[in-house]
């Protein structure tokens, strides 16, 4: 059996670690979200649809259209409701129409917002954006705040063979990784949705199906051209509240673009 690739400590991760702060995305404010849609389209990107969001089931007096990278992504926003956010909107765009916003992403929310308070900072409560989006099986939820279970947790079961690798650019350090026809590992978890974090590149090219609660959801191809880390490969929203069962089992197939058959869990992460 072939041994497990070596994971290059630059790969490029779509999420921070630590005390790491990334850069997430940068936010423009307009005033009309079709007008800012077609414009996208002729500068070349391909922007998501338009979504309304809210906070615990209230609109926050904002939606966006965003365009999506590989790293990061570009966030188009617009008035939807005469909220205080809408009319804090409303008196940044009276100065001028565009870049008002960058975002940043930490690993750790709460934490990151007691450290800029203590530093004299002026913050806000922290809030549960959601906004409705387009899935394969139809209209789901995205919801922003999630719970980061890591490989080695305990409510990860892994049956058949699987190796441990350790990397600085792993959630946590380390992913746990199979190439053993019926392998599996199984996450249970409290919520509305998961998640599945890996790592992808041409060494790590393993096909696996998904399941959650015992029927099939998706084959999951983790090949990529170039080495990423901490990458999203399977989401489901929109469950019931409630126990759910999410369980990863490795076909021994791989992409043919790819040399091997490893699938990885480096980690997953919960909706509440």
């Amino acid at each position: 059996m072939a041994a497990p690739p070596t994971i290059p400590v630059d790969a490029e991760r779509q999420l921070p670690g630590g005390e790491e702060i990334f850069l997430d995305h940068v936010g423009h404010f307009v005033a009309d979200a079709e007008a800012a849609s077609r414009a996208m389209i002729r500068a070349g990107f391909a922007p998501t649809p338009i979504s309304i969001q809210t906070d615990g089931g209230q609109l926050t007096g904002t939606g966006n259209v965003t365009a999506m990278m590989q790293r990061g992504y570009i966030e188009v926003l617009f008035k939807t409701a005469d909220t205080a956010l809408g009319r804090e909107f409303d008196a940044a765009r009276s100065r001028y129409s565009g870049l008002h916003l960058i975002a940043f992403a930490v690993a750790d929310a709460k934490a990151a917002r007691e450290q800029l308070a203590s530093a004299g900072f002026r913050v806000r409560p922290l809030v549960e954006l959601r906004r409705p989006v387009a899935t394969a099986a139809g209209e789901a939820e995205a919801a922003f705040t999630v719970t980061r279970v890591e490989d080695s947790d305990i409510s990860v079961v892994y049956g058949g063979v699987w190796y441990t690798a350790t990397s600085p650019v792993l959630s946590g350090g380390s992913g746990h990784e199979a190439n053993m026809v019926g392998s599996t590992a199984t996450l249970v978890f409290t919520g509305t949705g998961v998640t599945w974090i890996s790592y992808t590149c041409s060494c790590e090219a393993g096909i696996s199906n998904v399941y959650i609660d015992g029927k099939f959801a998706a084959s999951v191809d983790t090949y990529s051209p170039t080495p990423q880390a901490q990458v999203p490969v399977f989401t489901i929203a929109n469950l019931t509240s409630g126990v759910h069962i999410l369980t990863i089992e490795v076909t021994g197939q791989f992409d043919p673009r790819g040399q091997t058959a490893y699938v990885m869990v480096d980690a997953f992460d919960v909706t509440q």
